[in-house]
């Protein structure tokens, strides 16, 4: 794994981490109605997993290539 993947995928761990306090925290989130930080932190986690997904596949494909 290369560097950027592991700053990507220690990023999303960290967004993943605030949103597991925040909803500890949050009565809405703990109920499966995020307010709008709880959202944002949704949005955020979803958008690092993407990237984290994209960057390993286009470094699979350079090395398959």
């Amino acid at each position: 794994m290369t560097t950027t993947i592991k700053a990507i995928n220690a990023r999303v761990q960290a967004i993943y981490r605030l949103r597991l306090a925040h909803v500890e925290e949050c009565e809405p989130c703990s109920l499966n109605a995020p307010c709008a930080d709880g959202a944002e932190l949704l949005r955020r986690w979803r958008e690092g997993v993407k990237e984290s997904r994209a960057e390993r596949e286009r470094l699979y494909s350079l090395k398959s290539s």
